[in-house]
């Protein structure tokens, strides 16, 4: 899937996994990419890239922030920078609030300031705990802060005549993920052969691979930039991103399993569950126009498992 003509674009968070993914797709397809980073960010994920992007650090303030925006001139944003933290500490209210809620308010802010009104923003399926409450329902802190900034959004759209499309992303695994996650923890510790520690592992996961993540942007991006004005004008849309396919954790554990030929060290139940843990995935949500999962577990699996061979022999 690609996106019709070459745009300008401009995309916060490209120093983490989505967005660094994002950021090789979008250039790969010809398109001018501009990055917002913090001072402190770290450009591993980029580094055969980076000469192709625009950077441009930012301390978060709106006079820097609508700097970037004037030099820059996107005719869109991509937004998937966040603070996630599932289990918060006190001291770690004000970080989620100004990373989640202050940052990309003062982007819209900003945009407007510079007439750009396309906004691709980037949600999650946190923000819908008990999947019998069809619109919201918080898991945590992080996913309630992720809900006030698409209530702020709403104001830009309904007021300041934006059009944009909130993309709900549930579980994501791909090659090359260095974030803690599942695969990453299970690749850990087939090498090492250490029991990793985890719940009973009965929550159903809902997890869509990167490729399909991509894929999803790609059609968002030809959506929210579209001419018809009944799809995307003044509108706020809102779209999950999900396989429709969950599996237990015990059941992704057993198939890495069988697709790498490895026993994994998996102490069941040593962990408890999450306060709020959800073990059904959300199921009221919209689907993305003209998008589907394509990447099935076992194909993913097989996926993540050529990448780490091959970066184990080069």
């Amino acid at each position: 899937m690609s996106t019709s003509t070459s745009q300008c674009m401009l995309l916060t968070g490209a120093t983490g996994y989505i967005g660094s993914q994002l950021a090789h797709t979008l250039v790969n397809l010809g398109h001018e990419v501009h990055i917002v980073c913090r001072p402190t960010a770290h450009f591993n994920l980029l580094e055969n890239i980076i000469d192709r992007l625009s950077v441009h650090i930012t301390n978060g303030s709106f006079d820097s922030i609508n700097h970037i925006i004037a030099q820059a001139k996107p005719s869109l944003v991509i937004h998937v920078a966040s603070l996630f933290i599932s289990e918060h500490q006190p001291t770690q209210v004000q970080d989620l609030i100004r990373s989640n809620v202050e940052f990309p308010s003062v982007l819209l802010e900003a945009m407007s300031q510079n007439g750009v009104k396309h906004l691709i923003n980037t949600s999650t399926s946190w923000q819908h705990y008990d999947s019998n409450k069809p619109d919201y329902s918080p898991t945590n802190l992080y996913a309630a802060t992720k809900q006030a900034f698409e209530d702020i959004l709403q104001y830009y759209v309904d007021a300041k005549k934006f059009s944009a499309i909130s993309l709900t992303i549930f579980d994501t695994f791909g090659a090359n993920d260095s974030r803690k996650k599942l695969f990453s923890l299970f690749a850990s510790a087939t090498n090492s052969q250490k029991p990793i520690q985890m719940s009973a592992g009965e929550q159903w996961i809902d997890l869509v691979y990167i490729d399909d993540v991509m894929n999803a942007y790609l059609e968002a991006i030809n959506l929210v930039t579209s001419n018809d004005d009944n799809i995307n004008h003044n509108k706020h849309l809102k779209f999950n991103i999900k396989s429709n396919l969950p599996h237990t954790l015990k059941h992704i554990a057993e198939t890495y399993e069988k697709l790498s030929g490895k026993a994994l060290a998996i102490d069941w139940g040593a962990r408890p569950y999450r306060t709020r843990e959800v073990f059904t995935p959300w199921q009221e949500s919209q689907a993305l126009p003209n998008w589907s999962a394509k990447v099935s577990l076992e194909d993913g699996i097989r996926l993540i498992l050529q990448h780490n061979a091959s970066k184990h022999h080069s």
